[in-house]
């Protein structure tokens, strides 16, 4: 019927921002509530990757240890995610993930600098570009 909802889920999706991407009959993102009230309680919130099979809405499986502040984009097939001060690349497929490699960002002094990125991260030549509410990030992506 016209309207009618393929599933529901009960589960608590982080993507007020940052909607999960797709790819071959599954969806990655991020699950969790980020907790506390103020900013620096909120920072310091752990959230999970996960993959969904979006046919069934059912978890395929979870990746705990995501720090809130977290952004996620896709290019040649991996995953790179931002979670707060750290970004990983990641080859995520239905049967699991891998971290391929990760680095700091650098420190912050103040703890919930890089909390939200207010815009997906763009991969564009051979670049990824973060945008937080206070700086331009621009990483050299390719091989």
């Amino acid at each position: 019927a016209a309207g009618a909802f393929a599933w529901r889920s009960g589960l608590y999706w982080h993507c007020a921002l940052h909607q999960f991407r797709h790819r071959g009959g599954s969806l990655y993102g991020f699950l969790g509530e980020t907790q506390g009230e103020s900013a620096a309680a909120a920072s310091k919130s752990l959230l999970k990757l996960v993959c969904i099979d979006a046919a069934t809405g059912k978890e395929k499986w979870t990746e705990p240890g995501f720090r809130n502040g977290v952004a996620i984009t896709e290019a040649d097939g991996l995953l790179f995610v931002r979670s707060y001060q750290t970004l990983s690349l990641v080859e995520a497929t239905p049967e699991g993930c891998r971290k391929r490699g990760e680095i700091k960002v650098h420190d912050c002094p103040i703890p919930t600098v890089n909390l939200v990125d207010m815009v997906m991260p763009v991969v564009s030549g051979g670049r990824l570009y973060i945008r937080t509410p206070d700086e331009l990030i621009c990483y050299t992506v390719a091989k």
